[in-house]
């Protein structure tokens, strides 16, 4: 089952690339938002049929769009819970410069404290795997060539690494990420095999909370304002229920 989803995926990342190469072959604009036509000039292919690194990169990025909304989730079950932090998120998305990406990107300081904060105690991921290729000493243990497995959720509520750990503090990441002792903060993972997605990652997160803030007022269902728990049964980590809300446009 699990095979032929992939199938159908690549499927429709094969149409979409063959439809933006028939559109640049035929002349049009370019646009430096479109994120399939920046994979065709990073790909240096803007007059040919998408090969199968391109085919790679669309599955990453269809990747990133399901993680992402995990992550979506998570956040705005937290952010609703505590209203401060609504409040200057709101705040920062209504006044925010949207004429590009890039203006919107850096105009979302707490936001994106906030989107640290949430993947610091919900990630993604609950544990990650590496490879040891060859046996290496680090300190006084002596790892052999084997599969190992990291937690990056025990890493990252772990009270040695972080002052109140299971708080929901987005003022903790003010000064972005420098002050975090190495590898106990792994969100997207790091080093060579860092994920390749996580800027995506950040700023679609970005573009979903602009585009629902902007226009709307979110507030947890009377009687659930305390209601929130997480499924860490498997790898994937995310809100165990869906959680009802009331949205309200936004006055003016």
């Amino acid at each position: 089952e699990t095979l032929e989803m992939v199938k159908k995926l690549r499927q429709i990342a094969r149409r979409i690339l063959d439809f933006k190469s028939d559109e640049l072959r035929k002349g049009k604009e370019k646009n430096e938002d479109d994120i399939v036509e920046l994979l065709f000039e990073s790909n240096r292919f803007p007059n040919t049929h998408a090969d199968d690194r391109m085919m790679d990169d669309m599955m990453t990025i269809f990747l990133v769009i399901d993680n992402m909304a995990k992550t979506l989730a998570s956040f705005f079950v937290e952010v609703i819970r505590h209203q401060h932090v609504y409040d200057k998120i709101a705040q920062e998305v209504r006044n925010a410069d949207i004429s590009s990406l890039h203006a919107m990107d850096t105009s979302l300081i707490y936001t994106e404290m906030a989107i640290l904060e949430c993947l610091r105690l919900h990630p993604t991921l609950m544990r990650g795997i590496r490879v040891i290729t060859k046996e290496t000493k680090i300190k006084e243990f002596t790892m052999h060539k084997s599969m190992i497995f990291f937690g990056q959720l025990v890493l990252h509520q772990h009270p040695d690494y972080w002052e109140n750990p299971k708080d929901f503090i987005p003022e903790r990441f003010s000064n972005g990420t420098g002050f975090i002792e190495p590898f106990t903060y792994l969100p997207f993972v790091a080093g060579p095999r860092v994920c390749m997605g996580k800027h995506l990652a950040m700023l679609t997160m970005k573009l979903a909370i602009v585009a629902t803030l902007k226009n709307y007022d979110m507030r947890p269902v009377p009687g659930q304002e305390k209601d929130k728990e997480w499924d860490l049964r498997f790898t994937i980590v995310k809100p165990i229920k869906g959680h009802l809300v009331n949205l309200f446009p936004v006055k003016g």
